[in-house]
């Protein structure tokens, strides 16, 4: 349950709520159904984008007490500010990845699903736009959990 009013535990909850997520999605079976999950993701993406700007601004703004762990105030500060550097990058990846989940959902809107009793069309010859450069070599759930030790 959420606190707001205790980071760590929070992001730990919300950290356990995308893997339950991660989990679960497969599960989701009517394709129909994905866009109130994009609409989910778009949102977190957002939130987690703000958040990684709090803490930017949390460490740029408390730069004056940062120290290197010897003790190094130049050391520290550096790191500090450093921090926030790749903490604005890396809201702007959020948003960048926001963007292109906004475009997802857009097309996702111009799809009509039919149950698999209905006539097809042949799907050969079609080639869709933007995929070259994002490859999807694995499965998401790995592509997700590299790195987490928790996972």
């Amino acid at each position: 349950m959420s606190t707001q009013t205790n980071p760590q535990y929070d992001a730990e909850d919300a950290a356990e709520a995308l893997r339950r997520l991660i989990a679960s999605a497969p599960s989701v079976t009517d394709p129909s159904e994905m866009h109130w999950l994009m609409s989910d993701m778009a949102l977190s993406l957002m939130r987690l984008q703000h958040i990684a700007i709090q803490v930017a601004v949390a460490h740029q703004g408390q730069t004056h007490l940062a120290h290197s762990e010897t003790g190094d105030a130049a050391g520290g500060r550096i790191q500090s500010l450093t921090v926030s550097s790749h903490l604005r990058r890396a809201a702007d990846l959020l948003g960048w990845a926001r963007t292109r989940l906004d475009l997802a959902m857009t097309c996702s809107d111009a799809i009509a699903w039919y149950d698999s009793a209905s006539p097809t069309t042949n799907t050969d010859d079609v080639t869709v736009p933007g995929t070259d450069d994002v490859p999807l070599q694995q499965e998401p759930s790995a592509r997700m959990t590299d790195g987490d030790p928790r996972s």
